[in-house]
């Protein structure tokens, strides 16, 4: 939630490097985050909360 916009797409940047494909902040992400996720893996975020599974296939 503190971490500043720099942070965030630097996070961003290492996801891709290592092949994130698919992203689920929670809430505690912070509002700033979520929308750089958004932005950067578009049509690849999930919406996450407290007592939502994921099943993971490969």
């Amino acid at each position: 939630m503190r971490s500043s916009k720099k942070e965030i797409e630097n996070i961003v940047k290492l996801f891709n490097r290592i092949g994130v494909e698919t992203v689920a902040p929670c809430h505690c992400t912070g509002k700033k985050a979520i929308g750089i996720f958004g932005e950067k893996f578009a049509g690849n975020l999930l919406e996450c909360c407290a007592g939502v599974t994921f099943e993971v296939s490969n």
